[in-house]
């Protein structure tokens, strides 16, 4: 791995099929609460999770990634805030940067998005 850019949105204490079923939208993953995390450990979900995902590779601009989920999701934006008044909603960033500097910027598309939402953010970068 040289430069990765991983993000995803995930919605956290669901009915998983029942979010899929909002949203018109295949998850990347789904987690039941009490199943196991892996299944060489004894850790289980404290939480049913339906999960999202892109990696893109070979990019230090974590905007290109927030622009690809954005193409999927802003068309949803309606049914996200509806899903986040019930269950909670986050956009998680994990940048794995081996060559080139990470470059962060959020317009203020995606702020008005991410708050339209009502979503939280985390950003790893390693």
């Amino acid at each position: 791995m040289k430069n990765e850019i991983c993000i995803r949105l995930s919605v956290f204490d669901g009915d998983n099929n029942e979010i899929t079923k909002i949203l018109d939208i295949i998850p990347t993953k789904v987690c039941k609460k009490g199943s196991l995390i892996s299944s060489r450990g004894t850790m289980v979900y404290k939480y049913n999770i339906w999960k999202y995902e892109i990696n893109l590779k070979d990019v230090v601009h974590i905007e290109e990634a927030l622009t690809k989920l954005l193409t999927v999701f802003q068309k949803k934006k309606n049914e996200l805030s509806l899903i986040s008044q019930k269950q909670y909603i986050e956009i998680s960033i994990s940048a794995y940067i081996e060559d080139g500097m990470p470059s962060i910027h959020i317009s203020n598309e995606f702020i008005s998005f991410f708050n339209d939402i009502k979503c939280e953010i985390d950003i790893d970068i390693m």
